[in-house]
């Protein structure tokens, strides 16, 4: 048997605080070179959640929270 660690380890990790129209919302806004702390305040997370958003998004990352 064959266990997919990727997807057992989605299944027990926090479910995402934004959605992936947000999350876009917030990487568009750190584009436009807003301060940090204003992106986080708009869209109510912290400067380290804007942070990680951000990264994922760059990375070609999955944003659809799977």
């Amino acid at each position: 048997m064959v266990i997919n660690i990727e997807k057992e380890l989605d299944k027990m990790a926090r479910p995402r605080k934004l959605s992936p129209i947000e999350e876009q919302g917030v990487y568009q806004a750190y584009k436009e070179k807003k301060p940090l702390a204003e992106i986080a305040y708009k869209f109510g997370v912290s400067v380290t959640t804007v942070l990680r958003i951000v990264e994922r998004v760059k990375e070609g990352g999955n944003t659809n929270g799977k």
